[in-house]
C-alpha cells in the first residue's frame, strides 16, 4: 500500500530529512517513528532539517505553529502529506492541509513540496510499483482542483465524481478539465468498458 506517508518516509530518508517539526494528530503518529522530532533548544534546524505536515492542525493555535515557521526560516524544508483545500466532515466543509501548507509557505517565504495528490512524487512510485506509466493510469476522487485536473495536467486520466465534497460545476472551475464527470464511482467499471484507453 503506498500513501503519501510512505511516499514521505521514501523522500525524506532519501534526502537525508528525517528530523526537524511533525505537524501530525497523536492517532497517526505512529506512521512517522522514522522521523525525529527535534526541540528548538536542540541547536537549531540546520539546513538538514524538515518540516512536515501531516495534519490540519485544527486543535491549535497560530502559536502553537512557530516553532515549525522558525525551523523554515532558518534552512529547513517545507514537505506536506498533501495540499487540498478543503475537505468534508459530516456535514461540514473544513479546511485540509493545503491552507496550512500555504500560512507557513508564506510566513517563511519557501516553496512547499507535496507528498500527495497530485504530486508527480506519489504517481510516480505508485507507477513504479505497479510497473505502469502514467498514461495507463487513472484517478478518480471527489475533488476537481488535486483528483481529477491534477492527474490530467500529470498525464493520467482524471475522473470526478459527483459525491463526497463535489459542488456542482466544480468541473467547469479547473483547468484541465476531468477526463469524466460519473455521478458515483459505481459508475467506472461501466464508463472503463466504454472507454478503454491505454490501462
Amino acid at each position: 500500500l503506498i500513501t503519501p506517508a510512505t511516499v514521505a518516509r521514501r523522500v525524506l530518508t532519501g534526502r537525508g530529512r528525517t528530523r526537524g517539526v511533525l505537524i501530525v494528530d497523536d492517532a497517526a503518529r505512529e506512521d512517522f517513528t522514522w522521523f525525529t522530532e527535534e526541540a528548538e533548544e536542540a541547536g537549531g534546524p540546520g539546513e538538514r532539517w524538515a518540516v512536515l505536515l501531516a495534519s490540519e492542525a485544527h486543535d491549535r493555535r497560530i502559536g502553537d505553529l512557530q516553532p515549525a515557521a522558525r525551523a523554515l526560516l532558518e534552512g529547513a524544508e517545507l514537505f506536506t502529506l498533501q495540499q487540498n483545500r478543503y475537505f468534508r466532515k459530516g456535514e461540514d466543509l473544513v479546511t485540509d492541509l493545503g491552507p496550512l501548507a500555504a500560512f507557513l509557505a508564506y510566513a517563511a517565504g519557501c516553496p512547499v513540496q507535496n507528498l500527495g495528490k497530485p504530486s508527480p512524487l506519489l504517481f510516480d512510485a505508485l507507477a513504479a510499483e505497479a510497473g505502469l506509466e502514467r498514461r495507463q493510469m487513472l484517478m478518480v476522487g471527489d475533488d476537481a482542483e488535486f483528483d481529477a485536473a491534477g492527474a490530467a495536467a500529470l498525464g493520467l486520466a482524471g475522473v470526478l465524481v459527483r459525491t463526497g465534497k463535489y459542488r456542482p460545476g466544480d468541473e467547469d472551475r479547473v483547468a484541465p478539465r476531468p477526463t469524466a464527470v460519473l455521478d458515483s464511482v459505481a459508475d467506472l467499471p461501466r464508463w472503463l468498458e466504454e472507454n478503454p484507453g491505454p490501462r
